[in-house]
């Protein structure tokens, strides 16, 4: 999976290299199917402490499993005081305050109410992926970047094309993609990884406005972007 502290790059914007992967880019799959760490808001950084890796999942973004339960206990009750902090930024649900945990059936209403530009990585296209992005009817210049097409989505995305030219599709053939992402100027919306061969999302979806966010959308925009342009058009 992706390292999200560095992004992929290696490095923090320190310019050493990344704590987390030394230098790799790249961690295990191991939490990759974890829900998004609510206190990093996926970042795997620290909130309060620029340049630290969250301590809650130890930089990884994602909730620990079952056999990291009791570090992650441990570190929940790291002092009254930094205890306190934390209640002060977030909500009774543990996630941070500005964040929403929305029901993943919701999707579908989240992409008719999205309008300007947008980007969006998604490792893997199919006819149903397809058949969501039609909903983004209030947008102006969609960008969709993917690792890998299903067959009989390509001559769907040439029809996709041709009839809707604000959308603009690219291939990235090198690194897989592993995160799931929509973001624009307002917001970035997190997608755990969903089902191939269905219309809906099975994992949680986590909307985070650009107040809470911060600099990490500009962070995740410039990677996007240097990916994008290292993709092939697609159609």
């Amino acid at each position: 999976m992706l390292c999200l502290p560095c992004l992929g790059s290696g490095e923090f914007p320190s310019g050493r290299p990344c704590p987390k992967c030394t230098g790799g880019g790249d961690l295990p799959d191991t939490r990759l199917a974890n829900p998004m760490c609510p206190y990093c808001v996926g970042t795997g950084r620290d909130r309060f402490h620029k340049g630290k890796l969250c301590s809650a999942c130890d930089g990884w973004g994602r909730v620990a499993g079952s056999a990291d339960a009791g570090r992650m206990a441990d570190t929940a009750q790291a002092g009254p005081r930094r205890s306190a902090r934390k209640a002060s930024e977030t909500g009774d649900s543990g996630s941070p305050r500005g964040s929403t945990p929305r029901n993943p059936t919701q999707l579908e209403d989240l992409l008719r109410e999205m309008a300007g530009d947008v980007d969006i990585c998604d490792p893997s296209l199919n006819e149903g992926s397809l058949d969501r992005l039609r909903l983004l009817d209030r947008c102006d210049m969609i960008r969709v970047l993917t690792h890998d097409v299903e067959a009989n989505a390509l001559p769907r995305i040439r029809e996709f094309v041709r009839e809707l030219p604000r959308f603009l599709f690219r291939l990235y053939g090198g690194r897989e993609l592993r995160d799931r992402y929509l973001l624009t100027s307002t917001e970035i919306i997190f997608l755990g990884p969903g089902p191939s061969d269905s219309n809906d999302d099975s994992a949680t979806l986590i909307q985070v406005p650009a107040d809470v966010a911060g600099e990490m959308i500009q962070e995740v925009r410039l990677g996007f972007n240097q990916l994008w342009s290292a993709g092939n058009k697609l159609a």
